[in-house]
């Protein structure tokens, strides 16, 4: 960013007398006048970004997209729109954090794209981050225009092509930062458009001031914010633009703003707490030593973090998910010289704002002000894994690139031989290739960073690649290798195998990094019983539950796995642990988790025979989680057992509709219809069952059983008999219709 300066003259090929006709004309980005021009550039951006986006855009989901996405229900009726915006926390029935505008974003995408529960395509998610990404970068280039910045489209497509801008533009979760960035730099542009900040130029009349547009940058303040609270850095960089133009600020300048900053406070005020109540606490409610900085700690991560991330804007090597965290230490004066070289750059440019333009200073105050709060002086969650994250910068990035991209454009033009003195192309020629390398070279970068984002297993192999010592990457690794091993088919057994054992590697390195990893010890458990080591399962799961006796999954994976060794009464105690432990938690836990664990300990009742117990437990599971289906297929299961066949089977016909993807709903339905000789609505339920998994066992005993029935009522002396059974269930029709009618399967549930 240098000092303000006229727009370039019009270039000789737009004189009127030129003949069109006779070449193709195409006008420099920043010379641009009209809205062919203008599109033409803006579609060049948008363009370059969705191809080198295209490697994450055909990607999956990854970390965190299950709870904002994939398995967030309140994307999925009016209900939960209603939740996005009028709850906080997910134990209250809202979002992981409270940005409604956002989530919403991600509500329509569902409702558009006809997703069901188990069947989302991350497609048309993944296509709009990478849209609002572009569309940022050219409101940015408007933005400088309207400033007079030189170099404005190349800073622009800088910004939209930079590497480090991946994470934010390929992690779906990170929609927040892309969606409040759009909003953020329409704010600014409007308040530039509506006179209250820029002075006029040269004779220009002075500018009227426009309280409509004023009113329209307020809105799309307000929408930024509740897209993500860090755009409530705006009118704060107003203002630095403001004393940038003038030399000085006014009340005139601040009172205009003042609606800004209050909402700005407001919205950080709601994200700080739920940051606080509903993130970081764990399930006590107690706040981990993670987050348990000093003041002067957190001097020290602030100071350098700002130079990690001007580092990494100027040479974008090595980036990564998760960066090693720092071993922070005051008593270090070496440490000290982060925070002291930050605050001597900024005394340095202040000094020198009469030799080289305010420009300077006001562009690295800018990048130090959006930044301030992701550099360690709040806590948020992601500093319990590293200080630092490459989306941190998102909003704060531009800066620092505006004023690179400016100041090598002004020693160009500074520094071009007189005009009679150099070849014709040669002036106008350079800044043009310059900038092509530059931006080629970004966009490989990008296209190459974009892969990391594939799949969560390419995702932590790249981050254990780049950072062993991550104990949290190691961990994920584990889990994703634990999940691709699970999804193999049959046929590629040896392949799964493989993984497990990969998968088990990691679990044990992360383990070694942090000895009290609890949820390492719990998944280490779980892939040690699917390589079938029940006992060393057992083993590590008691160990987690030792670490955190408050460990509710823990408790729960054990009851699962004793229950698979024929436990019966231990799988019971340790459902009803995880029980305990849950109430101790009611806060971090939802009805339908705890519903969950009910139907876990009331299946558990069943193996052992106590069929009270089991009733007692799936009711009150289908209470708490009456959008699950497979609590209702247990229920249908126990109602079989004990001979309530009506109830069985709209169990199992309401599992079939809120879980068409459980197999076994099929077949239990099936099973049930044939044993009243409804042929046909059996044969309707096994071929779903085989659509879903043709080689279930199961399903190959069912369908022998219909074969037998259906040879059995072609023979003449059974026909009487059949006649029959088919009479009894028509007596009942009126409580028992779902024997005779095809299971219903909505789309969206």
């Amino acid at each position: 960013m240098t000092e303000p300066t006229e727009p370039a003259s019009e270039s000789p090929q737009q004189h009127p007398s030129q003949d069109a006709g006779d070449q193709l004309i195409i006008t420099a980005p920043d010379e641009s006048t009209t809205a062919k021009d203008f599109l033409l550039w803006a579609g060049v951006i948008v363009l370059i970004t969705l191809t080198i986006y295209a490697p994450a855009i055909h990607g999956g989901f990854i970390w965190d997209d299950d709870r904002h996405v994939e398995q967030n229900k309140n994307l999925r009726d009016a209900e939960g729109l209603a939740n996005i915006w009028t709850k906080l926390g997910l134990r209250n029935g809202g979002t992981p954090q409270y940005y409604p505008v956002t989530h919403t974003t991600f509500w329509m995408e569902y409702q558009l794209s006809g997703a069901t529960p188990n069947d989302i395509d991350p497609t048309i998610f993944h296509v709009t981050n990478v849209i609002l990404h572009a569309g940022g970068a050219i409101l940015l280039w408007f933005i400088l225009r309207e400033l007079a910045v030189p170099g404005a489209w190349v800073a622009a497509a800088i910004f939209a092509l930079h590497p480090i801008e991946v994470e934010s533009v390929a992690w779906i979760s990170e929609r927040k930062n892309v969606l409040s960035g759009i909003f953020f730099f329409a704010a600014i542009y409007a308040y530039l458009r509506s006179g209250f900040a820029l002075p006029p130029r040269d004779s220009a009349p002075p500018q009227k001031r426009d309280w409509n547009l004023w009113g329209a940058s307020l809105l799309l303040f307000v929408l930024a914010l509740l897209s993500k609270s860090v755009a409530c850095s705006m009118p704060a960089v107003m203002l630095l633009l403001v004393w940038w133009k003038r030399g000085r600020i006014t009340m005139r300048d601040v009172v205009p703003l003042i609606p800004f900053f209050v909402l700005g406070v407001a919205m950080s005020a709601v994200t700080g707490y739920v940051e606080h109540e509903h993130v970081m606490k764990n399930a006590l409610g107690v706040i981990p030593q993670e987050w348990n900085l000093s003041p002067t700690q957190r001097l020290i991560v602030a100071g350098r973090a700002v130079w990690f991330y001007v580092m990494k804007l100027l040479w974008p090597a090595r980036l990564t998910f998760s960066y090693p965290k720092w071993n922070v230490d005051p008593a270090q004066a070496a440490q000290w010289l982060y925070p002291i070289g930050v605050v001597a750059v900024l005394a340095i440019l202040f000094a020198l704002r009469k030799r080289i333009g305010r420009g300077a200073v006001t562009a690295a105050l800018i990048f130090c002000g959006v930044l301030v709060p992701a550099l360690g002086f709040v806590d948020v969650f992601p500093m319990r894994y590293s200080y630092v994250a490459d989306h941190f910068q998102y909003l704060a990035g531009p800066a620092l690139i505006t004023l690179i991209v400016a100041g090598v454009a002004t020693w160009i033009r500074r520094t071009r031989a007189p005009a009679q003195d150099a070849a014709p192309a040669a002036p106008r020629t350079l800044p043009f290739v310059l900038a092509g390398v530059v931006l080629v070279i970004l966009a490989l970068l990008t296209l190459l960073q974009s892969r990391i984002y594939a799949s969560p297993t390419a995702l932590w192999r790249d981050t254990v690649a780049k950072n062993p010592s991550s104990w949290m990457a190691q961990n994920n690794l584990g889990v994703a290798l634990f999940r691709d091993s699970i999804d193999l088919p049959a046929d590629r057994a040896d392949e799964a195998d493989a993984m497990l054992d990969q998968a088990i590697a990691h679990f044990r390195t992360a383990i070694q990094l942090k000895s009290d990893h609890d949820r390492a010890y719990m998944s280490l458990g779980q892939a040690l019983a699917r390589k079938k080591k029940p006992d060393e399962g057992l083993a590590m799961l008691n160990r987690a539950v030792e670490i955190n006796p408050n460990n509710v999954d823990a408790w729960t994976v054990r009851g699962e796995l004793l229950r698979q060794m024929n436990r019966p009464d231990d799988a019971i105690n340790s459902f009803r642990r995880a029980l305990d432990a849950a109430d101790k938690q009611r806060v971090s836990f939802t009805d339908s988790q705890v519903g969950l664990i009910h139907q876990k300990l009331g299946s558990a009742a069943m193996d052992k025979g106590d069929l009270e117990t089991a009733r007692q437990e799936l009711e009150t599971a289908m209470k708490l989680a009456d959008k699950n289906g497979r609590v209702y297929y247990e229920y249908g299961k126990l109602m079989v057992k004990i001979n309530e066949p009506i109830k069985a089977a709209e169990a199992f016909a309401q599992a079939i509709r809120l879980a068409p993807e459980i197999a076994d709903s099929h077949i239990d339905l099936a099973l049930l219809r044939l044993s009243v000789g409804n042929l046909a609505g059996s044969r309707a339920e096994l071929i779903e069952a085989a659509r879903i998994n043709k080689n279930d066992p199961r399903l190959m005993q069912a369908a022998k059983k219909w074969s037998d029935a259906f040879e059995a009522s072609t023979r003449p002396s059974t026909t009487r008999s059949t006649t029959r059974a088919a009479a009894v269930s028509t007596t009942t029709r009126g409580t028992a219709e779902v024997y005779h009618a095809p299971a219903t399967r909505p789309s969206d549930q």
